[in-house]
């Protein structure tokens, strides 16, 4: 799996997401064409964690 290092716009995330990704450097690490995995390292909680991106509905 291949991480490269992006910019994302965090508006994009609801507020309680986006305090933990806030001064974390993230990295998209997606392996399917129908969602996105971004990496993100060194969120203000936790050391790093996945967050998972897709139409609404797809990923139960």
């Amino acid at each position: 799996m291949k991480r490269t290092k992006i910019s994302f716009d965090l508006a994009q995330l609801t507020m309680g997401i986006r305090a933990h990704c806030s001064n974390a450097a993230i990295y998209d690490s997606s392996c399917s064409e129908g969602a996105k995995t971004l990496l993100v390292q060194g969120t203000n909680t936790t050391g790093s964690a996945y967050l998972k991106i897709s139409a609404k509905g797809s990923l139960e």
